[in-house]
């Protein structure tokens, strides 16, 4: 495939890739509104420390196949198979193994009360690894339509219809577990109807070695990167209580809702795109840089407007009695910016087989980001120190992979330090004025901060279209001229 016509697909596959993420986003900001009305925030905190302790079981129970079918430079029907069936064999046994340890993991997030929520929610850890192969086989057929359609349509079922009915009727934090297993239970329906993967053909010993050997290191690094990321959660709930937690929860979804998503689907699009051009350091080079800075200013922009204007945009949102979660979200938000910058470069590691390297910058990360708590435990324990630790761990790993990584994939330094330098002063300009009318001039109304907001995404555009936002501009066009040829 020449250069002109991937960049095709892989813009169609973007295109498809950010509208679902833009409807499900909106979806999103309906249901948490409502949500947020009909639950406490100690149901929030429930579930959120539920999905951490079954998290500890659920990044092996895919043990990296979907990465592994994405990467490989062949893949034949046989190869098919043998993902498939590894993936239904090893998410059997997790979802029994998390089903008959959850008191163990209820003992881990210090929270007896998930014990029970757990076991239901253990059906979605063999779903989630049985959707995982037709997901990635998509992926790597750049199907990314099918893809949105799945994203949508599961996300109405599980969350708008289920999700919403059962909370209406009072069910409390099991509509958030009926709402998660109707989701994940469509998506792997619509997923497997969809792809059609190979599933009852010949397994291939070679293929199952070279994929759990590629997988296992993805696995060990996504765990890893599980553990550091999951360390507030586990402090919080342990050190400040479940009430707290939901706070929090509820912050770190307002700070990655505008971008999150939106990163995923890139993430999604790129892994198959730079697998393609792995062997072409030219190519593969320019496209990682070019994704980065582009990426940087989505990053960059939603969560320094939505941190700086927290105070109107939490209780607009969720409603009262949810000032916790507006004060450390401006901490969460940058914890989260910098998580999400690093998503390309990890992805962009991946894609070259340099794994084994992307697990020494994760190991090195959870070791700084473990201290960081440990100092901030003995500081004394509070919502705001455990976020600064978080973040203090984000920040870190961001530098490891300049370090580390980044001379290995032979990426220019001072390229993508000219493009976060850009994204930084757009953020900043689109930022500052909803932190006039938001904090200085202490304004909560709901049309005066939709008016910063307006105004401040002008000031951003003006950035991007003087000097300053010359290189991003550069990059898009250069994207769009591929595109076109």
């Amino acid at each position: 495939m020449n250069d002109h016509s991937l960049t095709r697909q892989t813009a169609t596959g973007l295109a498809w890739s950010w509208g679902s993420v833009a409807a499900t986003t909106l979806l999103q900001l309906m249901y948490t509104a409502v949500m947020s009305r009909l639950l406490e925030p100690s149901d929030f905190g429930l579930m959120a420390a539920t999905l951490v302790g079954l998290r500890f079981v659920t990044y092996f129970s895919r043990f990296g196949l979907a990465s592994a079918v994405i990467q490989r430079v062949e893949l034949t029907r046989e190869d098919e198979s043998t993902a498939f069936q590894l993936a239904m064999a090893i998410g059997a046994v997790s979802g029994l193994a998390a089903l008959l340890i959850s008191p163990v993991l209820a003992a881990v997030v210090d929270e007896p009360a998930t014990r029970d929520v757990m076991r239901w929610m253990s059906i979605s850890i063999f779903l989630g690894a049985v959707a995982a192969i037709p997901e990635a086989l998509l992926r790597r057929r750049f199907r990314f339509r099918a893809l949105a359609v799945i994203q949508v349509t599961s996300f109405v079922v599980g969350y708008l219809l289920v999700g919403l009915n059962t909370a209406n009727r009072g069910w409390g934090v099991w509509s958030l577990v009926a709402a998660n297993l109707s989701q994940i239970a469509t998506a792997t329906l619509l997923g497997l109807l969809l792809a059609k993967p190979s599933v009852g053909g010949r397994v291939s010993r070679r293929a199952a070695r070279s994929m759990l050997g590629f997988g296992g290191a993805v696995t060990m690094t996504g765990f890893l990167e599980f553990l550091a990321a999951s360390l507030d959660a586990l402090a919080i709930g342990r050190w400040v209580g479940g009430a707290a937690l939901g706070q929090y929860s509820r912050a770190t979804m307002l700070a990655g809702l505008p971008v999150e998503q939106a990163t995923a689907a890139t993430s999604r699009v790129l892994l198959p795109g730079l697998s393609r051009v792995q062997s072409d350091s030219e190519r593969y080079s320019a496209a990682v840089v070019t994704a980065m800075g582009l990426l940087s200013a989505l990053v960059m922009v939603p969560i320094a407007m939505v941190s700086a204007g927290a105070p109107a945009v939490v209780p607009w949102i969720l409603g009262p009695g949810w000032d916790e979660a507006a004060a450390v979200l401006p901490i969460v938000g940058i914890a989260y910016g910098f998580g999400l910058l690093t998503n390309t470069p990890a992805v962009a590691a991946e894609a070259r087989g340099a794994v084994a390297r992307k697990l020494g910058v994760q190991l090195l990360t959870l070791a700084t980001t473990s201290t960081l708590f440990a100092l901030a435990v003995l500081a004394g324990p509070s919502l705001t120190r455990f976020a600064a630790a978080w973040a203090g761990g984000e920040v870190a790993r961001h530098l490891y992979y300049w370090i580390w990584l980044f001379g290995h994939l032979q990426l220019d330094r001072r390229s993508i330090v000219r493009r976060y330098s850009a994204s930084t002063v757009i953020a900043a300009a689109g930022a500052a004025p909803v932190l006039l009318v938001v904090r200085t001039l202490d304004t909560t109304g709901f049309w005066p901060m939709v008016g910063s907001a307006l105004i401040g995404l002008l000031c951003a555009a003006g950035a991007v279209a003087s000097s300053v936002g010359a290189v991003l501009r550069s990059d898009a066009a250069s994207v769009r001229e591929r595109m076109r040829t």
